[in-house]
């Protein structure tokens, strides 16, 4: 529907349908109920020209809810949780992404192509495939805790990420967070300059050429085989 330019759901609503306002290109803002727990599956995707969303316990975000809503700008999001396969995909004017540091689950995609500056994770139990793939304008990642189910190259393409720090142990190489094989991390486009890990592993760093600075904030007894195989810059 083309001709709706605002929806404002009542607090007597609790729920809404999938798609409900996909494609609804010249939709500008919508005032939720304080009902709704959910936006579901391609709620306003592709609503191009939407700004503003107001909404103020929503926990869940289902698969391509925002999906290239590429003028969002700002959704008041305090109490979300959980952000499925592409919730946010495209959203390229996003202004404050604050509330990412409390979700404990991102699907593959959530955040791909956004302009996120720095990074937090606080409680993350899952981390999606290419989550955060081509933020370009990503320079810190924070991960405060050990997240047990990571996909293929969360942070795929995010050539500019300068610092990286992981507070808890880790079961992965840092290199599958960023590149899908050696040859693309060689090309020379990553900037990953400077590390901090609590604890080490066997080729944690293996193969990152562009690290310059590393530190361990836990005590180490011995260093693991291969950790810091071909850091030549280092």
């Amino acid at each position: 529907n083309k001709r709706i330019k605002m929806v404002i759901i009542p607090d007597s609503v609790h729920t809404i349908e999938e798609g409900a306002f996909e494609g609804c290109e010249n939709l500008n803002l919508a005032d939720l109920s304080k009902q709704i727990k959910t936006i579901p599956n391609k709620c306003f995707s592709r609503c191009k020209r939407l700004k503003y969303i107001i909404g103020e316990n929503i926990v869940e975000i289902g698969e391509e809810a925002f999906n290239l809503c590429v003028s969002l700008t700002e959704i008041n999001l305090d109490y979300l949780t959980i952000a499925h396969n592409k919730a946010f995909y495209g959203c390229q004017n996003l202004k404050n992404f604050d509330f990412v540091s409390n979700l404990s689950y991102i699907g593959d995609y959530a955040f791909s192509n956004c302009k996120i500056n720095s990074l937090f994770l606080n409680d993350c139990d899952y981390l999606g495939t290419n989550a955060f793939a081509s933020c370009l304008e990503l320079s810190e990642v924070i991960i405060n805790n050990d997240i047990e189910n990571v996909g293929e190259t969360p942070f795929y393409c995010c050539s500019n990420i300068l610092h990286m720090e992981i507070r808890d142990s880790i079961s992965f190489r840092l290199f599958d967070l960023l590149a899908t094989n050696m040859g693309e991390f060689d090309s020379g486009d990553y900037k990953l300059s400077s590390v901090k890990l609590a604890t080490l592993s066997p080729f944690i760093c293996w193969n990152m050429k562009s690290l310059k600075n590393i530190e361990v904030t836990r005590p180490v007894n011995t260093i693991p085989n291969n950790a810091f195989q071909n850091c030549e810059n280092l």
